[in-house]
């Protein structure tokens, strides 16, 4: 594999159900529900690739339809997914958010335990592809040792984080500043 760039991070499938009328808690309310592919590094990848940009994407999925579906919107975006691995009896990453009749949000639920397989040793096994990139993306989601293993490993490559969120970016102080 020889991209210009290559993300590692996060593919979700993201949930929201929002309500025709005042939300009622304890109670069934009818409303809408979409489905859409998400995640901070697959929606990175997704905009460089529409953009036209020549990007890979090292991620992990489950073997649901889901997480397989994700795959293919991005290969069929020319995105190269063949460093996105399918875990078996494992589910996608899941986001599930329910609005509020403001359409703010009330609460959400999320699901990214299998995200925690995108481990130092798993990237060492993809060193080849990561250090035939001109630049490297990672998205804050990742665990604090993965990131710390990127920065030092490939740090004579460009390097940019997605923080995702001020809690969660506190993880690459230490090692970006």
């Amino acid at each position: 594999m020889l991209t210009d760039i290559t993300i590692i991070g996060g593919i979700n499938i993201d949930i929201e159900g929002s309500p025709f009328a005042e939300l009622r808690r304890e109670d069934s309310n009818p409303g809408t529900v979409t489905m859409a592919f998400g995640g901070v590094g697959r929606n990175i990848t997704e905009n460089l690739a529409r953009m036209g940009a020549n990007v890979a994407m090292i991620s992990v999925i489950g073997d649901d339809h889901m997480g397989l579906g994700a795959r293919e919107q991005l290969r069929g975006m020319g995105v190269d997914v063949s460093l996105i691995h399918s875990l078996k009896n494992r589910n996608s990453a899941m986001y599930l958010s329910i609005l509020n009749h403001d359409n703010d949000m009330e609460l959400a639920i999320c699901d990214m335990d299998i995200i925690s397989y995108i481990t130092p040793e798993f990237l060492e096994a993809n060193r080849k592809a990561i250090e035939n990139s001109k630049v490297i993306a990672i998205d804050g989601n990742l665990d604090e040792k993965t990131i710390r293993y990127v920065t030092e490993q490939f740090s004579h490559i460009p390097l940019f984080l997605d923080p995702v969120s001020a809690a969660k970016a506190v993880k690459a102080k230490d090692v970006i500043g």
